[in-house]
């Protein structure tokens, strides 16, 4: 028997078009990973820089007429009311500087607009929600949805780019370019580390849409950017490290 169309829950997957995923498209792979919906991506022509906004605002909420919706990204059609929204955090509020102009535009309605109208509004963490509701203006509770990753074991053997890196000692950093990141005080610290056989790789792309400009600035040596890597590499990377240095300005996991 088939489940009647209104009865199914869609799911605003614009998320899995980005090439220069952040980890906030991690967490909506794993958190719609075995979730029976249905998921609604933009067509290639929308997918374009621009437009995907305007597919969002306008094309999605006639694809889910009549169902709820789950937008796990942040961002989700203004006009749907029966919509969970996940809002991860309030970085763009909290360190304007980190990112485009553009960016923090669509980050205060989302939250100041959006968020105050959808049926139910989430977020990633306690402290994160808090901050939410506040600035959402917003009666109900907001909803915690913690991610809870699993481990990714590898699923092909290393690259060619990663490959060399296997047989060293080094201390891995997986992060974007985004400033609040905070890897210029990482490469910092790092020009302090006197031991000639450890080195320092940096894996991560950008997304100079969304992020400030970090500007340029040499790094000290030993240090090795990657680059974006496959699930698999980074599985390998994690294997191999001394350790995992992280040293965020502001995460809304806490």
């Amino acid at each position: 028997m088939m489940i009647p169309r209104s009865n199914r829950v869609a799911v605003n997957a614009r998320f899995r078009t980005r090439t220069a995923a952040t980890g906030v498209d991690f967490y909506a792979a794993e958190l719609l990973d075995g979730f029976d919906g249905d998921e609604l991506q933009p067509s290639r022509l929308w997918r374009r820089p621009g437009l995907s906004d305007i597919w969002e605002q306008c094309i999605l909420p006639l694809r889910c007429l009549g169902q709820p919706l789950i937008s796990p990204c942040n961002t989700g059609p203004w006009i749907k009311r029966r919509q969970l929204l996940i809002i991860h955090d309030t970085g763009p509020m909290v360190g304007p500087e980190w990112f485009s102009r553009a960016y923090r535009w669509k980050a205060r309605f989302m939250t100041r607009r959006v968020g105050r109208r959808v049926r139910v509004l989430a977020s990633v963490s306690s402290s994160a929600a808090s901050d939410v509701k506040a600035e959402a203006d917003r009666v109900d509770e907001v909803v915690v949805i913690p991610n809870v990753p699993t481990r990714r074991e590898p699923t092909a053997p290393p690259s060619e780019a990663i490959r060399p890196l296997l047989d060293q000692r080094f201390v891995l950093s997986v992060a974007t370019s985004d400033p609040r990141k905070n890897l210029q005080s990482l490469l910092a610290a790092w020009r302090r580390v006197e031991r000639s056989d450890l080195s320092l790789v940096l894996v991560g792309g950008s997304a100079s849409h969304v992020f400030a400009d970090e500007g340029n600035h040499p790094d000290p040596p030993r240090v090795l950017r990657v680059g974006r890597i496959t699930d698999s590499d980074l599985a390998h990377l994690m294997d191999a490290c001394a350790l995992v240095a992280t040293v965020p300005l502001y995460e809304g996991f806490g």
